[in-house]
């Protein structure tokens, strides 16, 4: 494992509460990775993004194998697949749509992305819902 960068930790933890402080996520849900060396930086699961720290942010393989004091999100091998079929993506953000974003909520003949609730439930998310997230100010 190479030693992922400060900066990096630093700025997937911003992006974590800036979510959180827009409204976009609530709670320990949602989750935020980051490419890094040879694996990725994930927001660790069930932990509360205002006490969060760097040090904290677990580490994850393209194997699987993870480090860190924390466990990485149950939906870590989502953002495993993203980043290595997308190269040119240096970060995923995963949420689940607020009640004031359900606007964002696939309609028929929509175009779905594949994505798993807990528990392996599987369910969709449109295009338009993940990129409403996404700003260029962003990781």
């Amino acid at each position: 494992m190479t030693a992922p960068e400060p900066a990096l930790r630093q700025a997937l933890i911003e992006t974590c509460r800036a979510l959180r402080d827009r409204g976009l996520t609530f709670g320990t849900s949602g989750n935020v990775s980051v490419r890094c060396g040879e694996g990725f930086l994930i927001s660790p699961t069930g932990v509360d993004y205002g006490a969060l720290l760097p040090e904290e942010l677990p580490y994850v393989e393209w194997s699987g194998t993870w480090f860190g004091p924390k466990q990485p999100s149950s939906e870590w091998r989502f953002h495993r697949d993203i980043l290595r079929a997308r190269t040119e993506i240096n970060a995923v953000v995963l949420h689940p749509l607020h009640p004031r974003h359900r606007a964002g909520v696939p309609r028929p003949g929509h175009p779905r992305f594949p994505l798993h609730g807990g528990g392996g439930r599987r369910r969709g998310y449109s295009l338009r819902a993940v990129r409403h997230v996404w700003h260029p100010g962003a990781l």
